[in-house]
């Protein structure tokens, strides 16, 4: 201990108070550094967890990112596969449609027609003449019964007078 000389009228008990004050807040204050230091040495291990949780994170997120643009190069080659291939089919039907001549098949449809048409008439024309000879047969035979019917009356009358 150290003995200090006071000036007159202070009380020493007092100062003596103010003394274990201070000391007492200086503890304090130093307990609340070392709080404080301690906070920040556990807010920097949480920094340092969060940082390398976000840096895990953006790797993920850059394998994704990777992982997604391949992607969409295989989709974009399939759409151009996709394309190619029904261009081909264009191109075939292109080729099948150019080979098809229609106004040659018109015309042979038309030709077919008039061939139906005039094969139509000849068949009426040679129904026409063979009811001209059915007619014909008919008046034939209408005549050969009227002969014979000429040639029975003169048998009739000869019998009938023997």
């Amino acid at each position: 201990m150290c003995t200090v000389l006071l000036p007159p009228g202070i009380n020493p008990m007092a100062v003596n108070k103010y003394i274990k004050y201070k000391t007492s807040n200086l503890e304090h204050q130093i307990s609340n550094i070392k709080y404080q230091t301690s906070n920040i040495k556990h807010q920097d291990q949480i920094s340092i967890s969060n940082i390398k949780y976000k840096k895990s994170n953006i790797k993920y997120r850059t394998s994704n990112i990777k992982y997604r643009t391949s992607n969409i190069k295989y989709k974009k080659s399939y759409i151009k596969y996709q394309i190619s291939n029904v261009t081909y089919h264009i191109s075939n039907i292109k080729y099948q449609t150019s080979n098809i001549n229609i106004k040659h098949q018109i015309s042979n449809i038309k030709y077919q027609t008039s061939n139906i048409k005039y094969q139509t008439s000849n068949i009426k024309h040679q129904i026409s003449n063979f009811n001209y000879q059915t007619s014909n047969i008919k008046l034939q035979v209408s005549n050969i019964k009227h002969q014979i019917s000429n040639i029975q009356n003169p048998i009739s009358n000869i019998k009938h007078q023997i």
